[in-house]
């Protein structure tokens, strides 16, 4: 079993292991250009069947985002422990977002998720840290839609990925653990086979790289140098002139390697 919370305090750190049969790695990277703490949480935590894993992005402009985005992942995890109960998460995701109400500051955070039981996985998201999911060419299996109005106009084809990106309300994010309202996304199980990988990244990743370049550099050839070309080109940030948005960057990455 292995249980993980990854938030690097300054500049970066990555984990690149096996579990499962499944290949895995998780970035983390604070944005150096804020004194304020990273407020994105990845976490990764395994049983002996299953596990769970993902991005909560605690939302900048509002106070307590590292707090509220600890809070979404332990929630998540404990769940995942003394239930794993799929239907309940939504249940245990509600409650965490109470207990932001409570801290009376107005905290907010994204959440992102998958959960692997039996060889399905399943996703859940709210607000717009993303998820996709492909096969062994990179055709896209499942993904989400950011809850966000760019989000809705990409998907309704009013814009496309690279437009996305210079967006002036691309900040504005629909729905989120702390509101009082809550949507959630949620897929069927999944059937998962081998080479089909797993991405869920936050803000920081795709207000940089439309979707179509990410899928290309995580799903493309070796998983390793997939994760080395991806951790390499966040840590650069600073370097590339085209960069659009310098933010708190977290990812999880998974492929299943053996049948």
């Amino acid at each position: 079993m292995k249980s993980n919370i990854y938030n690097a305090e300054t500049e970066s750190l990555s984990d690149l292991f096996d579990w499962n049969g499944y290949r895995v790695f998780i970035f983390s990277q604070k944005n150096l250009d804020k004194s304020t703490n990273n407020e994105d949480i990845a976490f990764f935590d395994s049983s002996n069947n299953g596990a769970v894993f993902g991005v909560c992005d605690g939302v900048g402009g509002y106070p307590m985002g590292k707090d509220a985005a600890e809070l979404a992942s332990k929630t998540i995890i404990e769940h995942f422990h003394s239930s794993g109960d799929t239907i309940g998460f939504l249940s245990a995701l509600e409650n965490a977002s109470n207990k932001m109400r409570d801290f009376k500051v107005g905290a907010r955070t994204t959440a992102a998720f998958a959960l692997i039981m039996n060889e399905k996985i399943k996703f859940y998201s709210i607000g717009d840290t993303e998820i996709f999911y492909t096969n062994t060419r990179g055709r896209v299996i499942y993904y989400s839609i950011p809850q966000s109005p760019v989000g809705y106009a990409v998907e309704a084809g009013l814009m496309d990925g690279e437009e996305s990106l210079d967006a002036p309300d691309r900040n504005i994010v629909s729905h989120l653990l702390g509101d009082e309202s809550l949507r959630f996304e949620s897929s069927s199980s999944i059937d998962v086979k081998k080479g089909q990988t797993i991405f869920i990244g936050s803000d920081g990743v795709f207000d940089n790289l439309t979707k179509e370049e990410a899928i290309t550099i995580a799903a493309g050839g070796s998983f390793d140098e997939s994760a080395k070309k991806l951790e390499a080109l966040f840590i650069d940030i600073k370097a590339k002139e085209s960069w659009k948005k310098n933010d708190d960057i977290s990812f999880v990455m998974m492929r299943k390697i053996r049948s």
